[in-house]
Formats: structure tokens, C-alpha cells, sequence
């Protein structure tokens, strides 16, 4: 029924720090992507039917495209964190609800998500994102 959504008993804060970190995430992963795309024309074609772990895997496999010593360091330490953060994004996305101290909270191996842990994942995301954006449009 129309504005069943709230009768969940969860605050607006934590809901934002939620959406902002799964926002921060999408951003994170189509920088990946279009670096993907920059590195090996046809990519972004492919990406519709693929996971975020899978586009981790591709960006870092493309890593051998970058000729430049410096440029390929920085681009593999790029990769490296973004397959560590879409390891960090499915604990907090695959976590289940709780109630934790009376509120409500996303729990994942018998630790709750609080508001301050989920937005310091969303500036991991971004700075990642940060650096794959600068990436793409000044260094490859």
C-alpha cells in the first residue's frame, strides 16, 4: 500500500547515510568503468550483465594496456582498492536488519552498521571514485 515503506521503524539519518554510500558506490563503479572503456574501447558495451566484483576483476586485468611505469602503478593501486571497497559495499548491502539498542540497524557478522561506520565507507568510495575520475581524465 501506498507509503507502507514508513511503517519501518528506522530513522531518516541512517536511511540517508545508507542511500548516500550505495550512491557513492555507483559513482565509484561507473569511474571504474569508463576508465575500463578508456583502456579498452567496446568495455562499456559489456558491463549491463556483469556484477561489481566482475568489473574489479576486468579494470584490474586491464592494467597491462597502461604503458607508462608511473601511470600503470597508480591505475593497479586504483584497482587494488576498488576490489577491496566492492568487498567493503557487499557487507554493507548483504546485511540483514536488526535491532540493535533499540534501534534499527544493518547487522553483518554480529556487528551492527552504525551511521558514522557507513558514511567513512561512502568516503572511502569517494575518494576511490576520486582517484579513477582523475585517472581517466588526465593520466590514461
Amino acid at each position: 500500500m501506498k507509503n507502507d515503506r514508513l511503517r519501518v521503524p528506522v530513522d531518516d539519518a541512517y536511511l540517508l547515510s545508507i542511500g548516500r554510500a550505495t550512491y557513492c558506490f555507483a559513482r565509484l563503479e561507473w569511474d571504474a568503468v569508463y576508465c575500463g572503456e578508456k583502456l579498452n574501447a567496446g568495455y562499456l558495451s559489456t558491463v549491463s550483465v556483469k556484477t561489481a566484483g566482475n568489473i574489479a576483476i576486468d579494470v584490474a586485468q586491464f592494467v597491462s594496456y597502461v604503458s607508462d611505469p608511473l601511470k600503470r602503478d597508480r591505475y593497479r593501486a586504483a584497482t587494488i582498492e576498488l576490489s577491496r571497497l566492492v568487498k567493503r559495499r557487499n557487507d554493507l548491502v548483504h546485511s540483514n536488519p536488526a535491532t540493535v539498542n533499540g534501534e534499527q540497524r544493518l547487522v553483518r557478522r554480529d556487528s551492527s552498521w552504525q551511521p558514522s561506520d557507513i558514511d567513512d565507507l561512502a568516503d572511502e568510495f569517494t575518494a576511490c571514485s576520486i582517484e579513477l575520475n582523475e585517472l581517466f581524465h588526465h593520466i590514461l
